[in-house]
């Protein structure tokens, strides 16, 4: 593995091993409101939104991040064209990991081997193919990703 792959797998490791902490991964298409963590892995769209303590997401797709509370803070370590409009950052081409933190924002990844693992307070989405879990929210558990979306909360 090269030195830039080793960096963004032991960023996601310490990102999902503190998330590991509140719960386990999850998969699938959910939404919901509460005050947790999730963990997912799998194909299509995943989405984050809400109060956002830890957050590390990969894969290779488009990213989009919209700031809201204007105080996210995003480190991307991949590839990727950047566009800025408002709150919303786009990352066309997007082939690496993001750590982002923050109150009232949006975090979306559609694409391929999507890996996300995410701590606070709010919602998610997951739509595609995959496996998910998440602790202790309103909708703690297990699941998968359906092709019609699946929601729940963190």
């Amino acid at each position: 593995m090269n030195h830039f792959a080793t960096r963004i797998t032991a960023g996601l490791v310490g990102i999902a091993a503190s998330v590991a902490l509140v719960a386990p991964a999850f998969a699938g298409s959910a939404t919901g409101s509460g005050t947790g963590a999730l963990t997912a892995h799998g194909s299509g769209t995943a989405q984050v939104s809400g109060d956002v303590d830890a957050m590390g997401i990969s894969g290779a797709g488009v990213l989009v991040v919209v700031d809201n509370g204007g105080d996210a803070k995003v480190v991307i370590h991949g590839k990727g064209k950047v566009s800025v409009s408002g709150h919303t950052r786009t990352y066309v081409g997007f082939n690496g990991s993001a750590a982002i933190t923050g109150n009232n924002v949006t975090v979306r990844l559609a694409g391929v081997n999507v890996n996300v693992a995410a701590k606070g307070h709010g919602s998610f989405s997951l739509k595609g193919h995959g496996t998910y879990d998440t602790k202790p929210g309103v909708t703690g558990g297990e699941g998968t990703w359906s092709s019609t979306g699946t929601t729940g909360s963190l």
